[in-house]
């Protein structure tokens, strides 16, 4: 079932051996290490933490020091505290610095928008984070700018591989753009968290991107 061609079958039974608290599962583990699905990957990364056997922690730091992509770095933090290492101590820990894009209008207003955004994300991370403004224009945001706001944020996680990225999204309608859900998708797969208004016009009309 491991060879499954369903990613979720992969994932299942790999959660479900992890619960069976069997240490005997550990190689098949370590082998799923290199699943071509990043979900997959992710359980068993969190499965073998979770078991605490020692046989893991090489495979998992080495992913550690070499992944760029937070989805499964994050994990592999987790689970490497878990085998009772110092995460710390290793050259990758600068991956925890995270960057909090703001993609945004910043003029033609008295108080324009992305100011205000900005300003509540300064306070509730405490200084903790980097904060990156991206304009896009004085008035109503159009699908070219946003592409172009997206494309380069995925710059940066390209460039940039150590960081955790945060792109908050100001901006939605009610069509759905093929190009703009493939740049979040494929921010979304470099690990990127993505965060996109839900609109304010009382209607259960689905929202795009949110």
């Amino acid at each position: 079932a491991l060879n499954d061609e369903s990613w979720r079958v992969r994932e299942g039974l790999i959660e479900a051996l992890a619960l069976t608290e069997n240490r005997r599962a550990v190689p098949a583990l370590i082998r799923m290490l290199k699943d071509t699905s990043l979900p997959v990957r992710r359980a068993a990364i969190t499965s073998l933490g979770g078991l605490g056997d020692p046989r893991a922690i090489d495979p998992i730091e080495q992913i550690y020091q070499t992944e760029s992509n937070y989805y499964i770095i994050y994990p592999a933090k987790v689970a490497l505290r878990k085998l009772g290492i110092t995460v710390e101590a290793l050259p990758s820990f600068q991956r925890d610095r995270v960057v909090i894009f703001v993609l945004d209008i910043f003029e033609g207003e008295e108080e324009p928008h992305g100011f205000l955004v900005s300003d509540v994300v300064r306070k509730s991370s405490f200084g903790k984070c980097e904060i990156r403004y991206i304009p896009l224009g004085d008035g109503e945001i159009s699908v070219d700018k946003s592409r172009q706001g997206l494309r380069e944020v995925l710059d940066y996680i390209r460039e940039q591989r150590h960081a955790a990225v945060v792109v908050n999204i100001s901006w939605g309608g009610y069509n759905q753009d093929s190009g703009t859900r493939y740049l979040i998708e494929e921010l979304y797969h470099r690990g990127a968290l993505i965060m996109a208004a839900a609109g304010n016009n009382d209607s259960y009309e689905p929202l795009y991107p949110a």
